[in-house]
């Protein structure tokens, strides 16, 4: 008898051990959902969940652009125009070729579009320029697609504002002599501008805000029969509809 009762008392030590390591296992677990089940371990596993970012008194801040974009632009430049009278018998004659010296003057434009994202506004612009010289005087304008970025907005957030952008339309110029003895020269093809700009934010108004600051550009009319350039430091004031 003691040999068979030895074996089994032995399976039953060593099955009730293993029913408490089942058991110590189980409790174990249990307290472990219930922490991670807890708010503050859901703090500490997601710190960036919706719930966590909407208490962030900074999280309705993040956004600087949105919704309708509504801009002024002004500015001062310098620029030079040649080019033919739109004459088919005359363009490439050099008997009817006029090229300015250099000219001073400025204008301005419109811009209406929409903030897609932080760092990008898309929408249509219109421009107009004048420039003249004591033997020349110029007009240039212009109108399409203008695009805005801001690429630092993210990789180096103290440049947020710091931008650029670039125009492309349909543009014409008119160079006209101011001194008797050279022909005019005209045109309407194509515009292109590209240049960089920063703003300050000035003002709050209807849910938006306004900006102001700086612009320095590069602005070109070209045609088969004329053709101008003119460098542009100016100014901007934009309103952006939402936040």
């Amino acid at each position: 008898m003691s040999s068979v009762g030895a074996p089994e008392a032995k399976a039953t030590a060593r099955h009730t051990r293993s029913l408490r390591l089942a058991r110590a296992s189980i409790c174990g677990a249990v307290l472990a959902g219930a922490t991670l089940a807890s708010p503050d371990a859901r703090a500490q596993f997601t710190p960036t969940g919706e719930a966590d970012r909407k208490a962030d008194p900074a999280y309705n801040e993040r956004t600087l652009r949105s919704g309708l974009v509504l801009e002024l632009m002004l500015g001062w430049g310098i620029s030079t125009s040649s080019g033919y009278p739109n004459n088919a018998n005359q363009i490439g004659n050099p008997d009817y070729y006029s090229s300015s010296n250099v000219m001073t003057g400025g204008g301005g434009g419109l811009f209406v579009g929409g903030a897609l994202a932080d760092y990008l506004t898309f929408g249509f612009f219109f421009l107009s320029q004048s420039y003249k010289s004591s033997s020349w005087q110029s007009h240039d304008s212009g109108g399409g697609l203008r695009i805005e970025a801001f690429p630092l907005v993210y990789a180096v957030p103290t440049l947020k504002n710091l931008g650029v952008f670039a125009n492309v339309g349909i543009g014409g110029t008119t160079l006209d002599v101011r001194t008797p003895g050279y022909p005019e020269a005209h045109g309407v093809q194509s515009i292109i501008g590209i240049g960089g700009m920063y703003e300050f934010s000035i003002f709050h108004l209807f849910g938006g805000h306004g900006v102001i600051g700086p612009t320095l550009e590069y602005d070109t009319v070209f045609s088969q029969s004329a053709s101008s350039g003119a460098g542009v430091l100016g100014a901007r004031l934009a309103f952006y509809g939402g936040k």
